[in-house]
């Protein structure tokens, strides 16, 4: 079947999308400040070497789509691309009321409503790099179910205070979400590497929780009532349905 990649991003040395970025960081909400540290958004092409990296290693990907706020890599031909490459706003997966998104635990609640989307995906950040040769089935299942890959991170939600991180608050959320459901939950962390995805299980998840969904889509920035829809909730909640399996692979990760 099938297999698309979806990459989010930003540019943040664009002064339109800096103007804007400011003018709802500085309004009147009380955003927690490690919400909108440069860091998060800094773009240094990283995204050029990543889609380099997928073409080299992966090139059996369907489709690649960039998720982006009215931007374009300077270095990419898009015309040239467009077989191979879609440019979505985040316009074309927000209702007007939700934008603009500076949240990518928002915009986990919205990518499975990219247009013509294949059921299976990966979803990626712009710093992900593939290292080696990969197949499908390092990814999915050949029926379809899709692989997890655990950290040795727990979320531990005893331990969790609205000083911690916004992303651990968020699978905190997620966790009393699971427990409500199932009665018991998992809590590993993923690792920070390519995250396969399945439509039907996130729209299914979304059916399950809407009023969450909308919560953390309206969330402009990071924030204690977050969910991380793709990379937290759609591995533990696929796991108690038969959906997803717990799996491995190679991976460095660079802080």
């Amino acid at each position: 079947f099938p297999i698309d990649a979806v990459f989010t991003w930003v540019d943040s040395n664009d002064n339109k999308w800096l103007e804007k970025k400011n003018k709802f960081s500085n309004s009147l909400w009380d955003w927690n400040s490690r919400s909108t540290i440069t860091e998060r958004y800094d773009s240094n092409d990283e995204l050029l070497y990543a889609l380099r990296s997928l073409e080299l290693y992966a090139p059996w990907i369907n489709h690649i789509y960039i998720v982006t706020d009215n931007q374009c890599p300077h270095w990419l031909d898009i015309d040239k691309a467009k077989d191979r490459i879609t440019i979505i706003d985040h316009k074309d997966i927000f209702p007007h009321n939700e934008l603009p998104c500076f949240n990518s635990s928002a915009l986990e609640t919205k990518l499975h409503k990219i247009p013509n989307l294949s059921e299976h995906f990966l979803y990626l950040n712009d710093d992900f790099f593939f290292g080696q040769s990969v197949l499908p089935e390092d990814f999915f299942l050949s029926n379809g179910i899709i692989r997890c890959f655990p950290s040795r991170q727990r979320v531990v939600p005893f331990d969790i205070t609205a000083e911690s991180e916004e992303y651990i608050q968020a699978d905190k959320n997620a966790i009393d979400l699971l427990l409500r459901t199932f009665g018991n939950c998992r809590n590993e962390i993923m690792r920070h590497i390519p995250y396969p995805s399945s439509k039907k299980l996130l729209f299914e998840i979304e059916d399950a929780f809407s009023d969450n969904f909308t919560i953390c889509a309206a969330n402009k920035f990071r924030n204690a009532s977050d969910i991380r829809a793709i990379s937290f909730l759609q591995y533990h909640y696929g796991w108690f349905i038969g959906k997803v399996q717990f799996s491995d692979i190679s991976h460095r990760y660079i802080s």
